[in-house]
C-alpha cells in the first residue's frame, strides 16, 4: 500500500492505539527491526483501569492467547489481539500486519509490538528506523 505524497515520518510521531474502535493509548513506536517488518513502543494509556486488569479481562473475554501472566507483578504477555489497531498521525491504519500484541509489567510499563508490517509501507511510514538500520551496516569500523 503505497502512500505517495506524504511527508516523511520521524521517530517522534505519535500513533493512536485503538481496541475495538476505542482509543486506549498512544505510542511513539520508538523501536524497530526493519528487516522483519517489526515496530514496537511503550504505551501511554488513556484508560483509567489498571492496564494489567484491562488486558487480562479482554483476553479472557475474547479468547486471546496469553503466553504469560503474573498478577503479583502485573505481568502480561499476549499473542495477537485481533481488535488492536494502530493509526498514524494522519489517521491511516497500519494494516496487513501479521499481528499486534501487548507485553509488560505494571511497574515498568507496557509495550505494543506490531509484526509483519509490509514493504513498501514500512519504509514510507518508518524511514528513520530504516535509515538507522542501514547506517549500522554502512559505517566503517
Amino acid at each position: 500500500m503505497a502512500m505517495l505524497g506524504r511527508s516523511p515520518k520521524n521517530m517522534s510521531s505519535t500513533y493512536q492505539v485503538k481496541l475495538n474502535g476505542d482509543t486506549i493509548a498512544e505510542t511513539l513506536l520508538e523501536t524497530a527491526d526493519p528487516p522483519m517488518g517489526v515496530v514496537s513502543g511503550k504505551l501511554n494509556f488513556s484508560i483509567t483501569e489498571c492496564p494489567y486488569s484491562f488486558f487480562k479481562k479482554y483476553c479472557e473475554a475474547h479468547s486471546v492467547t496469553v503466553n504469560q501472566t503474573e498478577e503479583e507483578f502485573g505481568l502480561i504477555d499476549t499473542q495477537n489481539i485481533k481488535g488492536l489497531k494502530v493509526f498514524n498521525p494522519e489517521g491511516v491504519e497500519i494494516t496487513d500486519v501479521s499481528g499486534s500484541s501487548i507485553c509488560g509489567f505494571q511497574d515498568d510499563g507496557y509495550e505494543i509490538t506490531i509484526l509483519g508490517v509490509p514493504y513498501p509501507f514500512y519504509e514510507e511510514e518508518f524511514p528513520d528506523h530504516v535509515d538507522a538500520y542501514d547506517k549500522k551496516f554502512s559505517e566503517s569500523p
